[in-house]
């Protein structure tokens, strides 16, 4: 249950993320958004991966 939830709070944070870098996308702000969309996918891969590992042994 902790992980679904970790998992929609990520994938939440990452869209808005990447909503707001749409909107801001020529300034400097865009780039920072754009960081934060593609280091929060990493972490819920992680997030995914590590639940499925634990799962498995």
């Amino acid at each position: 249950m902790k992980k679904k939830i970790k998992v929609t709070y990520n994938v939440s944070v990452m869209l808005i993320a990447l909503l707001l870098g749409l909107r801001t996308y020529p300034g400097e702000w865009s780039n920072f958004f754009f960081l934060v969309v593609g280091l929060g996918f990493f972490f819920t891969l992680g997030i995914i991966v590590q639940g499925n590992s634990k799962h498995s042994k």
